[in-house]
């Protein structure tokens, strides 16, 4: 299962087919809130924060939620 859900996720870019969701949201003219994610985040990783604001705004919650989940999540759980 594991194997199969990245040739999967591959094939769908490779060939540029639409996925459900966007099938669902594109006849109402709706955005779905992960468009233009990972360039954002691309952009980001280069420190052109201007350009990641205008590629998708939600890049600086997800990567502050990204952060804290690496750094201070395990700090209150920690192994015994």
């Amino acid at each position: 299962m594991y194997i199969s859900l990245p040739i999967v996720i591959y094939i769908f870019y490779y060939f540029k087919l639409p996925t459900p969701l966007s099938l669902i949201l594109k006849p109402f003219g709706i955005n779905y809130w992960s468009i233009g994610l990972t360039r954002a985040s691309i952009q980001l990783i280069s420190l052109n924060l201007k350009k990641a604001y205008e590629y998708n705004p939600l890049i600086y919650s997800v990567f502050i939620i990204g952060i804290s989940h690496l750094l201070v999540f395990p700090l209150f759980n920690p192994k015994n």
